[in-house]
């Protein structure tokens, strides 16, 4: 994956309503909160991420929860997802979506040492890492799709050009 260039916006539990960073809903602050947030460059992505946390679908409220989930990416498309509980359910959703709904959206890495594998709170844990693929506009990006949908996973490893920045979930 690529990085859209864009700030990263940082979720820390305090409302950031006169930050032109941030958008319009940043004007709250969720307790408990910790992650960073970046928005990717919806052409690059290559490879697959297997989530070992819940998922959701967070357009609309009540939130559908997917598990197992695994997402493949190649020449910058997500080209197969699946998932142990929930799989009919994206599917239909992602059948319905405008285009860009095969693209990356944005990044999230946690950074709360205090969450644990916590509904609805698992991109907050320290080290975790949510893919998101669809819409990024509200990051700053260019991905204006009308879908959203995430995978998660725990004890991540990421790094920057070479540089790792998270190694077995914990921040370096």
């Amino acid at each position: 994956m690529a990085l859209a260039g864009k700030p990263g916006r940082v979720y820390d539990g305090r409302p950031h309503p006169h930050n032109r960073a941030y958008s319009e809903f940043d004007m709250l602050g969720n307790l408990p909160e910790g992650h960073v947030r970046l928005a990717l460059d919806s052409r690059t992505a290559e490879g697959t991420i297997v989530a070992n946390r819940r998922s959701y679908d967070e357009v609309w409220f009540p939130w559908e929860v997917y598990r197992g989930g695994e997402f493949r990416f190649s020449h910058g498309r997500l080209t197969s997802f699946s998932f142990e509980r929930g799989q009919a359910e994206f599917a239909r959703k992602y059948a319905k979506a405008t285009a860009g709904k095969d693209r990356t959206g944005s990044l999230s890495i946690g950074v709360n040492p205090r969450i644990r594998d916590v509904p609805y709170l698992e991109s907050n844990e320290r080290g975790s890492v949510r893919l998101d693929v669809g819409r990024n506009t509200w990051l700053g990006g260019s991905n204006r799709s009308d879908f959203h949908g995430s995978i998660s996973l725990a004890g991540s490893e990421i790094s920057v050009e070479g540089t790792p920045i998270v190694r077995a979930g914990k921040i370096l």
